[in-house]
């Protein structure tokens, strides 16, 4: 089966100046001395901007006082190398960097440690030596908002075009990151995007600025994006015949229902619709999306949240989810057993196997709000979301070549899964769940582990609605030990403190690779004592990777504005940037257009040569 795009459509954009690395008059007078041109070009930087992180939805970082020193550090294909050293003082000039172009970024060093860093900067000497360079920095190991310190006419980008609720968002092949669709509206418990909210942002982080995919200020006619979408699916992938890798946009509904009622979780497709075309392809060196349809016009199955990964090889991995609409024995959906792989050019779907017990009722082992997660090998591990059998088969091996088959995996090493006729509220050492998190630790010849965190628990009448599994039970946190060749995966719970215990109570959060071996676990919704109470958390933690389960313990900052439904995509070479979300506190609901970025420890040396 051949898959095509369909004839991209114009975007129009505006892109602003950049931030980091902004060249501009410096503390000295603007004009260069005269110097020989053969020589290193002197490149007047400035840092004053280092006192504050002013920017909009801001935490003040004000610099420490005893910064030792900046050092300025060169990028080649060995790594990072420091090419000079400058006091912590304005006006500075830098020389030793030859005409031509050359990718920098600077070290604040306190007590000859580096503490706060640029993004690095690909600097034209000859040009930067005409006007200055003014410096932005950010907070390493620590969270700081995104955005710069220049005032209204560039914080306009600092943030989100608009409130972002349950966005797709996806990293390109050039360090980017698309943000597109997501709700902007919630009332009375349902979620809206807009009419014409098919627009999308690319955050860049060098610049740490959201440049809008089309121009803010005029209506989007035509749409960039072909359908408005909230709750969709966003990996990398690169079209057959594409030059460069973009992003694959799949499902989504152009509205949500928000709830605590519903058999199936607690988000179900508002208008029982959801959007069309079922996937979309972005192409970043176009600015264009065009749907994703099938050469014999075979569509993908339309469902609600399904799980979605892509691997190594650029195949895309769609499992589970809601079938939509519903029948008369699932009004809020039809959890699907339905596997789909892109590959290429082509479009593959299998199905899980049936349940012959469940003979006399449904037998199908649908899933809903399940994980996808490539191993490598040519392999997938899906968790979670056994609606049918109360949770009963919560692991699945996926094998794609030489053609795709898939295993149901056996526990081992601990307790069983839970039955349908288990009671409901009995603690245990793992939950079988929907709407947690999955995150690849690695991968040993057939072994695999993967962090398994939060969720909604499963039970006989279906997803709990309630990420909180007793109040005196531990949260649901552990490592899956996935073994290919066995076709076993082992549980190892995860310990933690009583502080950390409460905070990971949560679901539709995110927990995404920060650099340094660790995972950082933010946001998501939260319990409140009773399941019509939830909030949207707040909370940080990361998680450090040991044999045989590792450890988490709460980090020091806490997210701007809480967050349930925002987006956390790890930025390359470290860090993640945490984006919207919907916001239900003491004030109500709210959708936020903040976003802030962790920013990842310096593996570096240089400040403590002589620093």
């Amino acid at each position: 089966m051949g898959v095509r795009l369909s004839t991209p459509r114009p975007a129009r954009s505006r892109r602003p100046i950049g931030a980091w690395g902004l060249l501009c008059c410096g503390l000295a007078a603007c004009a260069p001395p005269e110097r020989d041109f053969d020589a290193p070009a002197p490149v007047q930087v400035s840092r004053a901007p280092l006192a504050n992180d002013d920017c909009v939805g801001a935490r003040p970082l004000a610099l420490p006082g005893a910064v030792d020193s900046i050092v300025v550090e060169r990028s080649s294909e060995e790594g990072w190398t420091a090419i000079q050293r400058i006091a912590p003082a304005g006006g500075q000039l830098l020389a030793g960097v030859a005409e031509g172009e050359a990718v920098l970024r600077f070290i604040a060093c306190v007590d000859r440690t580096p503490q706060y860093a640029t993004g690095a900067m690909t600097l034209d000497v000859a040009e930067a030596s005409k006007a200055g360079l003014n410096l932005h920095f950010k907070p390493l190991d620590r969270l700081a908002c995104t955005g710069t310190t220049q005032g209204p006419a560039y914080n306009r980008y600092a943030g989100l075009g608009r409130g972002r609720a349950f966005a797709a968002g996806a990293r390109l092949e050039d360090g980017r990151v698309l943000v597109a669709g997501g709700a902007d509206a919630v009332a009375d418990g349902r979620m809206t995007g807009r009419k014409d909210g098919a627009d999308w942002d690319l955050y860049v982080p060098g610049e740490s600025l959201f440049l809008p995919g089309v121009d803010r200020a005029q209506p989007l006619d035509p749409r960039p994006m072909q359908a408005p979408r909230i709750a969709a699916r966003a990996v990398p992938w690169q079209a057959p015949g594409a030059a460069v890798g973009g992003a694959l946009i799949i499902g989504g509904a152009p509205s949500v229902q928000l709830g605590v009622e519903y058999a199936t979780g607690p988000l179900v497709p508002g208008e029982a619709q959801l959007s069309r075309p079922a996937a979309e392809y972005f192409d970043p060196t176009s600015g264009t999306f065009t749907p994703l349809v099938t050469v014999d016009g075979a569509a993908l199955t339309a469902r609600f949240m399904p799980g979605v990964a892509a691997d190594d090889a650029g195949r895309v991995i769609i499992a589970g989810g809601l079938e939509w609409p519903g029948d008369d024995a699932h009004p809020d959906g039809i959890p699907s057993d339905v596997i789909e792989i892109i590959d290429g050019d082509r479009l593959r779907t299998l199905a899980l196997p049936r349940a012959a017990e469940r003979a006399g009722g449904d037998d199908r082992n649908g899933l809903v709000g399940p994980s996808v997660t490539p191993i490598g090998g040519g392999r997938a591990f899906i968790w979670g979301g056994d609606l049918n059998g109360c949770g009963q088969r919560p692991g699945w091996l996926l094998n794609l070549d030489p053609t795709p088959t898939v295993t149901e995996l056996a526990i081992v090493d601990d307790e069983a899964p839970p039955t349908c006729d288990a009671p409901g509220e009995i603690c245990r050492a793992w939950y079988p769940t929907a709407f947690h998190s999955a995150t690849l630790l690695g991968v040993t010849g057939d072994t695999a582990r993967v962090l398994i965190v939060g969720g909604v628990a499963m039970r006989q009448s279906g997803p709990s609605n309630n990420p909180d599994p007793g109040v005196a039970c531990e949260p649901n946190v552990f490592v899956a030990e996935i073994d290919a060749a066995a076709a076993t995966v082992g549980i190892r719970p995860v310990g933690v403190d009583f502080e950390a215990s409460g905070r990971l109570k949560r679901a539709f959060h995110t927990a995404t690779p920060a650099g340094g071996g660790r995972i950082l676990i933010a946001g998501g919704w939260a319990f409140e004592n009773n399941a019509n109470l939830f909030r949207s958390a707040a909370d940080v933690l990361f998680y450090r990777d040991a044999r045989p389960a590792g450890a988490i313990a709460p980090a020091p900052d806490t997210l701007t504005a809480p967050r349930l439904g925002a987006l956390g995509v790890s930025l390359r070479g470290g860090g993640v940037l945490l984006a919207g979300g919907l916001v239900r506190d003491d004030a109500g609901f709210a959708i936020s257009e903040a976003a802030e970025v962790y920013t990842a420890p310096i593996a570096s040396p240089s400040c403590d040569e002589g620093g």
